[in-house]
């Protein structure tokens, strides 16, 4: 009996170490209103896979609250989330969005369980700001601007100039929050620069 046992536990152990999930390239970042695709693809240790409908279960989480669950069937939370369901089979279990806000961003989860393993896999949603103007990058604040300031420039840059100027004011908010000596005259200066920068382009 023991060795049966021992057997059964081993072939369960195997079984379980096959499934595999990844996601996409993260943070995935969105303007209000465009359409997402969170990617997620159930995979395997040996091809091929061929996912029994009947015994899959997906649940996409956002911020560790169920919003959509796929077990035969989808049933979503609202309105504008689904799956490719013809791909799901396939192992591509993505989520998409239609329409997205700025209520969107955030860690999304993709749970997937397929008896007797389980997996998941998260990724971030940055969706861009929407009282940020598209022709404007206010940078001034000091730290908490700072961790804005990715998801700002993103949405922002649409040529080498403006480039080159919002990296002279980074430049001038990163002294500020390391507490430079030259953090009181960098604005000025920075400003200054991108003025010439600007002149020269």
């Amino acid at each position: 009996m023991c060795l049966c046992g021992a057997v059964l536990a081993l072939c369960c152990a195997a079984a379980a170490a096959w499934l595999q999930v990844s996601v996409g390239p993260s943070p995935v970042r969105a303007r209000p209103g465009q359409r997402v695709v969170l990617e997620c693809l159930v995979g395997a240790d040996y091809p091929p896979l061929e996912l029994e409908l009947e015994q899959l279960q997906v649940r996409w989480r956002h911020e560790g609250r169920t919003v959509l669950e796929f077990a035969g069937a989808v049933r979503a939370a609202r309105a504008g989330l689904s799956l490719a369901q013809d791909e799901v089979r396939n192992g591509n279990v993505s989520l998409v969005l239609q329409r997205v806000t700025a209520s969107d961003s955030g860690e999304w989860t993709c749970y997937i369980l397929y008896p007797p393993d389980q997996a998941q896999g998260s990724l971030t949603l940055r969706v861009a700001d929407p009282t940020v103007p598209p022709d404007a990058c206010p940078l001034g604040g000091g730290a908490p601007r700072l961790r804005q300031l990715e998801e700002v420039i993103g949405g922002c840059v649409r040529s080498a100039s403006e480039l080159q100027r919002h990296l002279a004011r980074l430049a001038a908010e990163v002294k500020a929050c390391l507490g430079s000596p030259e953090a009181e005259e960098s604005p000025a200066r920075a400003q200054a620069e991108s003025a010439n920068q600007t002149a020269q382009a």
